[in-house]
């Protein structure tokens, strides 16, 4: 089976990516020091309306937002997408972000996210507690993310921050990773992990900047087309942390979430949150209570450009005629796409299906075969003759 001939590299992958902050002196230290001694802990505020309302998302964060939750989940985007976001925190906090996300060749996506955090202005005081004026906070993070589907089963990512936080005349710079990888053993079912905040950074005020490094393992199950379940495990500072959520799906058009975390300890976090879709234009929100500290609203805006690229196009044609029984031309279809990428979304699995189906002979197969190696082949030369007047 495909699962136990690559059961070995996920483990691989599994040990590379949860093993390799272990080699950094900032985990040992953030180990010991207890929750809230990091710096950069900005980096802790979850992005993203939908995953937040469902307070998880390393699994099923399938969309711009997975840079933050498992850059893993980028390797599912495709096409171009760019995503602006607003979080009003508490106690005035409030938090921008911009990013593009951009489908590459040979299964990869690659994506840029820019973020500030500002705390408006702080009272500040001396040593004597006598009142110096009024103090700016600010926090920037700029994030390059690449994915890549390996297989329909396995996909990884890898996110690299450059980090910069300010307060009055101090200031800090840092650099950190992230890694993940997705695992989609069968349709409807995904498994997760990702290591986040590996890095160094300078000293700041006095004290040497210490990452606030985490782990995440998460799940998704899509029970329908209508609900989807989710949940993750964070270990963090020698804690563990949980969250879980549900998505109900109302007619593609309208998406209602709720969800619970366990991240502010004793805080009861209860989360709830709407999504619209409409064309290529998507909108998330999300309400979630921190208890006496008060509530934030997110908002984010997608906006999607371009079609989706070639074998994606032909997979939903083909997928489209086999609902409608035709048979012979989804044959044709799935064996085109199978001629560009093998591998693709369980194409065997789909060729399989059709060969059952006693319409079928295997003239008809042959002939299907056939034509799809002549259209990809005249696809291929038609994209290399127009890519020629460009170059040019």
């Amino acid at each position: 089976m495909i699962i136990k001939k690559y059961i070995k590299k996920y483990f691989l992958l599994l040990l590379l990516i949860f093993a390799a902050p272990f080699c950094n002196d900032n985990l040992i230290a953030a180990g010991t020091r207890g929750a809230g001694s990091s710096s950069f802990e900005f980096l802790l505020i979850p992005v993203g309306a939908r995953e937040t309302a469902m307070a998880s998302g390393s699994a099923v964060s399938l969309n711009p937002n997975a840079f933050w939750w498992n850059p893993a989940g980028l390797a599912y985007v495709e096409r171009l997408n760019i995503n602006l976001a607003y979080n009003s925190w508490f106690e005035g906090i409030t938090q921008q972000r911009a990013g593009v996300t951009l489908p590459l060749k040979n299964r990869q996506v690659a994506a840029v996210n820019i973020s500030m955090l500002s705390a408006g202005d702080i009272e500040g005081y001396n040593w004597y507690g006598d009142p110096t004026g009024n103090l700016t906070s600010k926090d920037y993070s700029v994030t390059y993310s690449q994915a890549k589907n390996f297989t329909y089963y396995l996909a990884g990512g890898l996110s690299i921050k450059a980090l910069f936080e300010q307060l009055a005349d101090e200031s800090n710079y840092a650099a950190a990773i992230d890694a993940g990888f997705i695992l989609n053993p069968f349709t409807g079912f995904w498994l997760s992990g990702d290591a986040k905040n590996a890095g160094a950074g300078g000293t700041f005020i006095k004290e040497k900047a210490v990452m606030p490094i985490s782990f995440f393992g998460g799940m998704g199950l899509q029970l329908n087309k209508y609900m989807l379940l989710f949940g993750d495990i964070n270990y963090m500072d020698g804690e563990i942390f949980s969250g879980a959520g549900i998505e109900a799906n109302l007619w593609d058009l309208l998406f209602l979430r709720a969800g619970y975390s366990s991240f502010a300890g004793t805080i009861s976090q209860f989360k709830l949150g709407v999504g619209w879709i409409y064309k290529d234009i998507s909108i998330d929100y999300v309400m979630a209570g921190y208890g006496k500290l008060g509530s934030t609203h997110r908002v984010d805006l997608t906006l999607k450009f371009g079609e989706p690229i070639l074998i994606e196009k032909i997979y939903r044609s083909a997928r489209k005629l086999y609902s409608r029984e035709r048979y012979k031309e989804a044959l044709i279809e799935f064996n085109k796409v199978k001629s560009l990428d093998k591998n693709y979304k369980r194409i065997e699995t789909w060729l399989e299906t059709l060969k059952e189906k006693t319409i079928l002979n295997n003239t008809g197969e042959d002939v299907g075969q056939k034509d799809a190696e002549q259209d990809a082949e005249g696809s291929a030369q038609q994209k290399q003759e127009s890519a020629e007047p460009a170059q040019r």
